[in-house]
């Protein structure tokens, strides 16, 4: 689950440099590669872990 979290915010990243070069918008660039900074070194995913974890825990409850 938390894979395809992962995936979809590169997607997402790659969509906001794209769409920010285009418009010539540095902020949404900025954000986007400061986004795929963050996932691409997996800093993310022990937050992720953590989350559906904390969520697991919750429902079983």
């Amino acid at each position: 689950m938390s894979e395809n979290i992962v995936i979809a915010l590169e997607i997402a990243s790659f969509i906001g440099l794209v769409f920010g070069y285009t418009r010539k918008n540095r902020n949404v660039m900025l954000l986007a590669a400061l986004a795929l900074w963050f996932v691409g070194s997996h800093g993310l995913s022990d937050a992720i872990q953590g989350f559906m974890d904390g969520w697991q825990s919750v429902a079983n409850a």
